[in-house]
């Protein structure tokens, strides 16, 4: 099997953050004598790997991780200072890692254990990222705080989960309610930008939010909201034993029984029918 060591990744994910420019990854940045003399200084070897604009759509896609994906919670300073990451996982969750930059440091985590073995999923290696990275930036609390973005490229709004322009039916995700909006402005190159609406969301249903069943008239209508759940190409699926848990699972179209929370309407008892004449 291949792996890599923290450099080659570190390096990696620094030629993104460089504006395409991967700089070979250095041990020290220069050896000096007692009178502060260099002796050693290490000439980096540097190339273009990727257009400005490329690394710039990369840097934007992963500042998105730390808004609402795996990583949400745990850009620096709040984000106040623009954050970008990614989060990594191998099979039967045996390791974990994180990647993460701003625009003056990056930094790399790994969780796991020597000989390897499965562990709870507690979000470790971003917990130890932020707390090395806050305190890494102390000294940066009045620094500009944004990537800086090439001329030439153009923003849109985009459905997260579709990919796709947003509809009126990304506005009632289930999400929503929480306060996390499935919709955000990404950039892209001129062309590039979807031209077609998500179709990832379905129409609505009428949700009970204290059954999460299907609403219905008995529902008290404080209680009942208008949802639309999503429906990927890959249907939704109980993850297995082992599996991290997916983050829009719970969010997946299937089957929801009616509420039943609330009994059934009851009839409004309408007037008493007069009684038939008896013949004698």
């Amino acid at each position: 099997p291949h792996s890599f060591s923290f450099r080659v990744l570190a390096g990696a994910y620094a030629a993104i953050a460089r504006g395409g420019v991967w700089q070979k990854p250095l041990t020290y940045r220069k050896v000096t004598d007692r009178n502060g003399q260099s002796l050693l200084e290490p000439r980096p070897e540097t190339r273009q790997v990727m257009s400005e604009a490329s690394a710039f759509i990369l840097t934007d896609m992963m500042q998105e991780v730390l808004r609402s994906g795996t990583a949400k919670g745990f850009a620096i300073q709040g984000g106040r200072i623009a954050t970008a990451g990614k989060s990594g996982t191998t099979q039967d969750v045996r390791d974990k890692w994180f990647v993460g930059y701003t625009p003056y440091l990056l930094g790399v985590t790994w969780f796991g254990y020597d000989l390897p073995r499965s562990f709870p999923e507690l979000g470790q290696p971003k917990v130890i990222w932020k707390a090395v990275m806050e305190a890494a930036h102390q000294s940066l609390a009045y620094a500009p705080a944004a990537f800086r973005e090439p001329s030439g490229l153009v923003h849109a709004s985009v459905s997260l989960d579709a990919g796709l322009l947003p509809g009126r039916n990304c506005l009632l995700d289930g999400r929503v309610h929480d306060g996390t909006s499935r919709i955000a402005d990404f950039v892209f190159k001129p062309g590039t930008e979807p031209n077609q609406e998500c179709t990832v969301h379905l129409p609505p249903e009428h949700i009970c939010t204290i059954s999460g069943g299907l609403a219905t008239a008995a529902c008290p209508p404080e209680t009942v909201v208008e949802q639309s759940f999503i429906r990927k190409p890959e249907p939704w699926q109980t993850p297995q034993e082992g599996d991290p848990p997916a983050l829009d699972s719970p969010w997946e179209w299937r089957e929801l029984a009616v509420c039943t929370l609330h009994g059934l309407p009851v009839p409004e008892a309408g007037p008493t029918p007069d009684p038939e004449p008896t013949r004698n």
